[in-house]
């Protein structure tokens, strides 16, 4: 049976070539990786600016959670600090009274300003306004809105 090509005792085993390796890969994604580095890392600094650049946000509202309850005059003080930080000052530094209100209450018209600010139209002129605590939790709240969400316009 020497002579039967058919034979299985002829049989071989398919021969399997060497397993195809990751690495290296072929240049399109060194190109492809590139440039997922490059948008990682100008998110990376993007986020860092945006960071660095709402520090006086972050550092009014501790003042803010720190504050005292019924003292108008300094929640007052601490929202013009933060207006001086985020707008020109020749807008800001001169405004008192109802202009200051008025300015608050345009530059963050998401926050619903109501009877509560009223005490800050004279908390220059008053030193000790009386404002029971439940309004007083009504304006702080409404601070804290305007501190994270107003725009300002302070050219960077």
């Amino acid at each position: 049976m020497d002579g039967d090509p058919y034979s299985l005792d002829k049989m071989r085993d398919i021969a399997v070539g060497q397993p195809i390796s990751w690495w290296p890969p072929a240049p399109a994604w060194f190109l492809v990786l590139s440039i997922a580095a490059l948008l990682a890392g100008i998110w990376m600094i993007q986020v860092f600016v945006r960071y660095r650049q709402n520090r006086f946000r972050r550092i009014a509202m501790s003042e803010l959670s720190a504050m005292k309850v019924g003292d108008v005059r300094r929640l007052s003080e601490l929202l013009k600090r933060v207006a001086l930080v985020s707008y020109p000052n020749e807008e800001v530094a001169s405004l008192s009274g109802k202009a200051w209100v008025d300015f608050l209450r345009q530059e963050a018209p998401q926050v619903q300003f109501g009877q509560s600010i009223s005490p800050m139209e004279t908390a220059t002129t008053d030193p000790h306004p009386t404002i029971d605590s439940g309004t007083w939790s009504e304006l702080i709240d409404d601070a804290r809105v305007w501190i994270l969400q107003h725009k300002g316009r302070r050219p960077q």
